[in-house]
Parts: structure tokens; sequence; C-alpha cells
């Protein structure tokens, strides 16, 4: 078989099974680099390349062709180690399908080194720092809505392309009271996360002006959150990056912006805060809708004071007396 028709299957049945279109993208991306690369080494089109003809060394190579970029001024650095991953990952996974659909009789892949994946410490926000960003929210544009938003990133731990699509069906078991919201994450992953008493009441304060907005334009919206105009299909459905613009106003407006901060650093804080705050790691993850408790981990820091509490907490370290 061809092997960018097998690609091409690969991230359809993807796709089918709820991989975001970032993750497609990102794929797609990277086994387009890497066929073109090992079809120049064999000599023959890209599209006449054949997935049996694939190696080890071929992708060896394709990963090791893939560290250098040269940037605009022509100097050479390299790519960042989570881009590398990335990759790695995107061919692993290919061709780990096709050994699984019985397209090929042995993965290449499998005797290939993983990259290292990097571990980051998240760049979250301490309790007073997450006071003003919620505060910076009074002066935007549309404050009720943007208040709202930023709550629902620092005390329900959502991501951005969640808040993007949440609808107002979304919380139960009524949008009058609601006690939790159903949250579909990455891979349609669902989950039900509490609403806490400040979501409800920013919420309160954003439905009716939600309505007035939609009647006065006369359009529909799917989504809880509305864009400022209507969209080039008739709706006023918010964007991904209506949301992002909205977190960097508002972290800016807080003097809270830094270079990687945007949406995720709510989430991340709100990891982070609860932890602190006793909560069990596996709460967390749960919370947070990590399809793994290894992801989970990262929000979990050495606390020195909280190391010696652990330690004195210890029933021998109290009650044995050392001999003299």
């Amino acid at each position: 078989m061809r092997t960018l028709e097998a690609r091409d299957l690969w991230l359809g049945e993807l796709t089918t099974n709820g991989a975001s279109p970032w993750t497609i993208r990102n794929y797609k991306s990277a086994t387009d680099i890497a066929f073109v690369t090992i079809a120049n080494r064999s000599g023959v089109a890209v599209t006449l390349l054949v997935i049996t003809d694939i190696d080890r060394d071929d992708l060896v190579a394709s990963l090791a062709g893939h560290v250098d970029i040269t940037n605009p001024d022509g100097q050479c650095r390299k790519r960042a180690q989570s881009t590398m991953a990335t990759f790695s990952t995107a061919l692993r996974s290919f061709f780990s399908w096709c050994v699984e659909t019985e397209k090929l009789d042995r993965n290449p892949m499998a005797r290939v080194k993983r990259p290292k994946s990097p571990v980051r410490v998240p760049k979250a926000m301490g309790s007073e720092q997450c006071k003003q960003l919620l505060e910076a929210t009074a002066g935007s544009r549309s404050a009720a809505r943007d208040t709202l938003m930023v709550l629902l990133g620092l005390t329900m731990g959502m991501r951005l392309a969640e808040m993007s699509s949440v609808k107002p069906d979304d919380f139960y078991p009524s949008l009058d009271a609601p006690t939790h919201l159903r949250i579909v994450g990455k891979g349609n992953k669902e989950r039900r996360v509490p609403v806490p008493l400040v979501v409800r009441e920013a919420l309160t304060a954003w439905l009716p002006l939600r309505e007035e907005q939609l009647k006065r334009w006369g359009v529909q919206a799917e989504t809880l959150f509305l864009s400022q105009r209507v969209r080039g299909d008739g709706s006023m459905n918010v964007s991904r990056e209506t949301v992002g613009q909205v977190y960097e106003r508002v972290l800016s407006s807080a003097g809270l912006y830094q270079k990687g901060r945007r949406v995720h650093v709510a989430r991340h804080s709100f990891a982070t805060l609860i932890l602190e705050a006793g909560a069990d790691i596996l709460t967390v993850s749960e919370l947070l809708g990590h399809s793994s408790i290894a992801t989970t981990h990262v929000y979990v820091k050495a606390n020195p004071e909280r190391m010696m509490t652990a330690v004195e907490a210890n029933p021998l370290a109290q009650s044995l007396t050392p001999r003299t």
C-alpha cells in the first residue's frame, strides 16, 4: 500500500475516534515531513513511497534530519525537545496502527529510541495573583462574560477548547440551579465537575446579557459564550481565538502577562492551588480530565514545610527516644 494512502486512513480513524483537530494537524505535519525525507533518501516521489519499503534506518534518518532548523537570518538552532517528542510519537502511532491493521508484519519504529520529553513545571499563579486576574475582568468590554470565562479556568480547571465549546445545556441538572457541569475534553472524554457558588453567581449575571445580545442581533448561538459580532456562519458562537484573546487581554490588564502565560495558566493555577489546599492527586486528576495520573504529577512539587510535617507525623519519630 502507498504510504500516504495508509496515513490518510489512519488520520481518518483518529478523527472518528475523537482525536482533536490539533492532534490531527500535528500528526499530519510530522508524517508529511518524515515521508518526504524518506522518499528523498530512497530516490522516489513521496506519492509513490510504499509502506513496506520503510525500515528503521529510514525513520532514524528522518528524525535526525528534523532536529535542526534554520532561522530566517541563516542561523541554525535545535528544535525543542517537545517538538521532537511529538514528531516521534506521530510516527510511532502510525506504524503501530499499521501493524494492528495488518498492513505491516513488523513495526519499524519499535527499536527506534524515543526522544526525551521535557518535564515542565506549569507556570501557575498564586492565590493573590488569581484574585488580581479576576478583578481585572471588571474593566472588560463584556465584564460579565469575561468574569465567568476566567472563573471556569480558575475554579474548575477548564481548557481553552472546553471553554469555547461549552453549552448552556451542559449544566446539570438545570441551568437555573446547576450543581455540575458536563465537560467534554480531549478524545471526547467526558467528566462532570462540581460548579462552585462563585461560578453560579457569575452565570446568573451573564445569562440575561447573553439573551439580550442574541435578541439584539437576531441570531442564535449554541455556545455559552458569545463573540462580539455575528460570524460568517450567521451565529455568535465564541471561537477559540476569542477565548484566548480575552485571557491575554485580562492578564495584561492585571499586569500578569508573561511569555508562555495564556489560557492554560488558569488551569495550572487551579490544579496547583487545590493540591496545596490538601486535595488528593486522584481527585485532581479526575477534575482535570487527565487520562493518566502521571500527567497530574507535574503539579506536585516538593514543599519543604510539608515534607517536614510528613516526617514528624511518623509515629516512630515521635515515640522513640535516642539511646545515649
